[in-house]
């Protein structure tokens, strides 16, 4: 078991604090999703599990996006992420909703492509 730690970033914070004001509900149930995967994380220490969850989803370049479910009814919105499995870090990305979806994986492709390269 390792200790995982939760690296958020610049646009992630930007994001998040636009979402509350617009998606107050689904944003406080993405972070208690959130909360569920460090934890089974910490406990199991493989992301790839992690999909077990009907919360996370593949996304672009090996990144997961945590949703709001199960809140419903709801605006679709997701938490992208990315599990840093030699630091053991959790890069949080940036959050949108269905309507972001595209440029935050897009996103996500190149953030991830910088961590790479950077480590």
């Amino acid at each position: 078991m390792s200790q995982w730690y939760i690296t958020p970033s610049k646009q992630y914070e930007r994001d998040i604090k636009a979402m509350m004001k617009r998606h107050p509900r689904e944003v406080e149930q993405m972070l208690v999703n959130l909360q569920r995967y460090h934890q089974n994380l910490q406990e199991h220490d493989n992301p790839l599990r992690m999909v077990e969850f009907s919360f996370v989803h593949r996304e672009a370049a090996g990144c997961h996006a945590i949703t709001q479910q199960p809140l419903s009814p709801a605006t679709q919105t997701r938490l992208y992420l990315y599990c840093y499995v030699q630091d053991h870090e959790i890069h949080l990305i940036c959050a949108g909703d269905k309507h972001t979806q595209h440029d935050d994986n897009e996103y996500c492709k190149k953030y991830v492509k910088q961590l790479n390269n950077g480590k």
